[in-house]
């Protein structure tokens, strides 16, 4: 999946979560709070950031099920001590963003989803077809890094990357008529801007 998807739609998604809860309105009624959902939405394409580490693009560390669960207990944690709301809010929706990552990452290629208790790497396909078997459904193969990139994974040896423009520009539209409706009055069919009178 491509950062544009991951963080248009992954946003877009989670502001639908936010309105279903019914704490969608924290992060709108004052600046401070609508600063809020920025790290929100920076933890849908964080994980990709391990296209920096030689060879290791989803394998270690970012693709791992560990972020998920440190932000669930920061969440956990924050809450127990009675911290402000918003707080505890934000980092289990952090936490979220990233499964969600790695929920849309489910193509087949390799992840590490254990690091760092296991170095075995995990490629699931939850549909694969091919002329010869036809549809497969949810194929999971485990394997050392080192068998994946000797396997033959194109992307490891001879980086291509091809940008198909179809789902980014949905994810955005969703995603501008969604979550930039409620944030930017500027924008068209974006929320009104707060009446002035009687302040003073």
């Amino acid at each position: 999946m491509d950062a544009f998807t991951h963080l248009f739609l992954q946003s877009t998604v989670m502001w639908a979560l936010l309105g279903l809860v019914g704490v969608q309105g924290w992060f709108t009624e004052k600046s401070v709070r609508q600063l809020a959902f920025w790290p929100v939405m920076f933890a849908g394409i964080a994980p990709d950031f391990d296209i920096f580490i030689p060879n290791g693009h989803r394998l270690f560390p970012t693709h791992s099920l560990v972020f998920p669960a440190i932000f669930a207990l920061i969440g956990l944690v924050l809450w127990a001590t009675k911290q402000s709301q918003i707080t505890y809010v934000v980092s289990w929706s952090m936490g979220l963003q990233w499964l969600f990552h790695l929920f849309l990452d489910l193509d087949g290629y390799a992840m590490g989803l254990l690091w760092p208790f296991s170095p075995l790497v995990f490629s699931i396909s939850l549909v694969r077809y091919s002329a010869a078997d036809g549809f497969r459904f949810l194929q999971v193969l485990v394997m050392t890094p080192q068998e994946w990139i000797d396997w033959g994974r194109a992307a490891l040896t001879n980086p291509v990357w091809v940008f198909e423009p179809g789902v980014p520009v949905l994810s955005l539209a969703l995603f501008l008529l969604t979550v930039g409706r409620a944030f930017w009055p500027w924008w068209p069919c974006g929320r009104k801007q707060e009446s002035s009178i009687g302040e003073s």
